[in-house]
């Protein structure tokens, strides 16, 4: 039993990591084999991220004609991997394809002579590749979507379509017994740069609170030194992380004392994983979040979360939270339950693999210990 893994050059895209890599271990152990192989080059996502922190990544034209160029020049490389996958196919029980989009002629080729393909998707990429995608999905042997609204796209489409969550190595976010809150009491986002314009939403509900007497400080994480939303409210303490690695997500947890996820409601925020609702679930904290896409089905309103939608809803929430400590542990614990019970990494790779090889037998009880090497090719 062996499988190729086709993914987006990481770090630069967690999703390989979070929906492939952290398996890699747990594959070994099951007596699995396995090859990674990046579709993209390190190097243009490098330029990509200097571009963007320089003078000519803030402006339009500039940005638009230098970020082309660069994109460009990873076009051969591209090919080149994809050429690879043509002749190295036969060599594969199973070739997983992990958000890669496929142009639609070798992607029929290789169905026709490797059958077996899984497309595994976590974001909406129909949203901006509608063709690529439902190409990717109709010649796929099997769909993975990591949302619900991914696997309505999809399950229309294909109806070999499976719900397969992304997953939490939860063990890996260890809760103190009797962790006292930090003071003042702190609200805490992860993500990235594409990702910090949806503070905006809580602008207003976070400058009421402080209006009113409500102590508090906010935590950013993944700013890579983008200018910040909320930086424009007067006398808010804002501790800021520009970068942080997969590794460090955990002890940045640590440092929140309530989680917040707002989204705007479009079809790219539906299709998302909720990712960032189950880390702070995970390491037991309190979650606010917009009821958008996933969060309806992962949040019950006031027992392991909070949902808002309004700016006034958004500040009630928050201030309860901010001035109930029981509330905060009952909301947390009921959180990091659910995250054990539903989206465990061990629950999702038996489901994964079970999906994979359906008729095999598994040698070993897979573990999710992320310690481990993995064959890149």
């Amino acid at each position: 039993m062996n499988i190729l893994f086709v993914g987006n050059c990481t770090p630069y895209f967690s999703s390989g990591i979070v929906r492939a890599k952290r398996f890699f271990p747990s594959l070994s152990e099951a007596g699995v084999s396995y090859d990674w192989m990046e579709i993209n080059a390190a190097a243009v996502q490098r330029w990509l991220e200097r571009l963007d922190r320089s003078v000519f990544g803030k402006q339009k034209i500039t940005d638009l004609i230098f970020r082309s160029l660069i994109h460009g020049l990873g076009l051969p490389y591209y090919w080149v991997q994809v050429l690879r996958i043509l002749r190295k196919q036969s060599r594969y029980d199973v070739i997983f394809f992990q958000s890669v989009l496929l142009p639609p002629r070798p992607m029929r080729y290789l169905a026709k002579r490797n059958p077996k393909i899984i497309f595994d998707y976590d974001d909406a990429l129909y949203v901006k590749h509608e063709s690529k995608t439902r190409g990717m999905i109709q010649y796929a042997w099997k769909v993975f979507a990591g949302s619900h609204a991914l696997y309505d796209f999809a399950k229309a489409i294909n109806p070999a379509t499976i719900l397969l969550p992304s997953s939490i190595p939860i063990e890996k976010y260890s809760v103190e017994a009797n962790q006292e809150p930090h003071t003042p009491i702190r609200i805490g986002w992860i993500g990235s740069p594409s990702t910090l314009n949806q503070l905006e939403i809580v602008v207003d509900p976070l400058k009421n609170m402080l209006a009113s007497g409500i102590d508090f400080e906010l935590l950013i994480a993944g700013s890579k030194n983008q200018p910040i939303p909320l930086s424009k409210i007067e006398k808010l303490h804002i501790l800021e992380i520009p970068e942080y690695s997969d590794d460090d997500i955990p002890e940045i947890v640590k440092k929140m004392d309530i989680g917040i996820m707002p989204l705007f409601d479009t079809p790219a925020e539906r299709g998302k994983c909720a990712m960032k609702m189950l880390i702070y679930m995970a390491g037991e904290l309190p979650v606010v979040a917009s009821p958008v896409g996933e969060s309806f089905y992962i949040v019950r309103e006031g027992q392991n979360g909070f949902l808002a939608e309004t700016s006034d809803e958004w500040e009630a929430k928050l201030s309860r939270l901010i001035g109930d400590a029981d509330l905060r542990k009952k909301i947390g614990k009921a959180g990091r339950q659910t995250v054990t019970e539903r989206y465990s990494q061990d629950i999702i790779f038996r489901k994964m693999i079970s999906e994979i090889f359906p008729d095999e037998p598994i040698k070993n009880e897979p573990h999710s210990d992320l310690m481990g090497t993995n064959n890149e090719i």
